[in-house]
């Protein structure tokens, strides 16, 4: 039996998530589980690509030909292209188009799965044909290229709820650090200064998204808004008084492997709230049903204010994707276990951009909420 039957390839459009069984034009290897039975998926997928046909402009060259351009962030090129250009050759064959693709032959080279993701728009990809139906139909293929391989561009975008400004909190990380860098044995458990995050950059994260261009950017804020004052602020508003919390203690994640002695991302715990965490899953619910959110297995949120993480010590910038080193954090997690780094009031969130930093090193937003208003 095709193992294409039993594993079909998935897109998530308009907060659905469809499968569909298409030609060999595709080429990738499916990365995510079938999530919806729905018969007609793939005619329902079709119809939302259709409705923006009418959107798209098919100019006449003359002699029988037309033409359509559009721009995609560079990053995504190489879904098009596909290995040895086999991806566009197959879509060229079957909608009787010819694709042009900028810078295609550097797209083909190297690993890009270890390079930055460059989400900046690049140059126009121009789609010729001898009828306007079959530009359409090479545009449909490409767009659904970009929606079913979204999953493997890093998130770009996180929902979060900002701490560098409790001053109780900012004091007490940095004594921690101190206290951690001054230990004479950091240096042998692999622990040095560039491991800390920037007291700046303190916050907890709901939940990350990939936000391709302006628009993404402004349909998340939109919803976002409408999360709070449908959802949010009412929970808010039926408690009596400020919803207040506490970090405390630390941890790493864990899984079936982990080893404290080969340690990633070490983090402060968010001492048990049950309104803050009813509220977090809420908003990674509704941005999940959205589409906007990639499905979280556990469908809970887990708080955290990260405090390490080793992939601080790669610099992109030097071209060094070498995987970040490890470190020791048995001592950390027996020295701070119940180490207090205060409270804060859950009184703001923000969608911020993880590549974009303000002058004071904290992360740019694109909107910050206030949920005292």
């Amino acid at each position: 039996m095709d193992k294409n039957i039993l594993d079909p390839k998935v897109v998530w459009v308009e907060g659905r998530c469809y499968r569909f069984f298409e030609s060999n034009c595709w080429g990738l290897k499916s990365e995510e589980p079938y999530v919806e039975d729905d018969d007609d998926g793939y005619e329902k997928l079709m119809d939302l690509i259709d409705k923006h046909d009418d959107d798209y402009l098919v100019t006449s060259c003359g002699e029988g030909k037309f033409k359509h351009s559009f721009s995609l962030p560079e990053v995504f090129y190489r879904f098009i292209v596909g290995i040895k250009g086999s991806t566009k050759r197959n879509i060229e064959q079957e909608t009787q188009t010819k694709v042009q693709v900028p810078n295609a032959k550097q797209q083909q080279s190297g690993n890009p799965a270890n390079k930055k993701n460059e989400l900046t728009m690049g140059e126009a990809i121009i789609i010729t044909g001898s009828s306007r139906e079959c530009i359409l139909s090479c545009r449909r293929k490409i767009d659904l290229l970009v929606e079913s391989n979204r999953c493997k561009i890093r998130p770009n975008y996180f929902i979060s709820i900002p701490l560098n400004t409790n001053v109780k909190i900012f004091d007490k990380f940095i004594e921690f650090k101190k206290a951690i860098i001054d230990n004479p044995d950091s240096k042998r458990m692999g622990i040095v200064d560039d491991l800390f995050v920037s007291e700046n950059k303190l916050h907890l994260t709901i939940g990350v998204m990939l936000l391709i261009d302006d628009n993404e950017q402004q349909e998340a804020i939109s919803h976002l808004e409408k999360c709070v004052n449908e959802i949010i602020k009412p929970l808010l508003n039926a408690k009596n008084g400020p919803l207040v919390f506490k970090i405390q203690g630390v941890d790493v994640f864990r899984d079936r492997r982990y080893d404290l002695k080969q340690t990633n991302i070490l983090f402060a715990k968010v001492s048990p709230s049950q309104l803050l965490q009813d509220i977090a899953n809420k908003i990674y619910l509704y941005f999940f049903e959205k589409g906007i959110m990639k499905e979280n297995k556990s469908k809970s949120v887990q708080l955290h204010m990260t405090l390490m993480k080793s992939s601080k010590l790669i610099d992109t910038k030097l071209g060094n994707h070498d995987k970040p080193p490890n470190f020791d954090a048995t001592k950390i997690m027996q020295d701070y276990k119940d180490y207090e780094f205060g409270e804060a009031v859950f009184d703001t969130l923000q969608i911020c951009d993880m590549e974009s930093d303000n002058d004071d090193g904290s992360y740019k937003n694109i909107v910050e909420i206030d949920l005292s208003k």
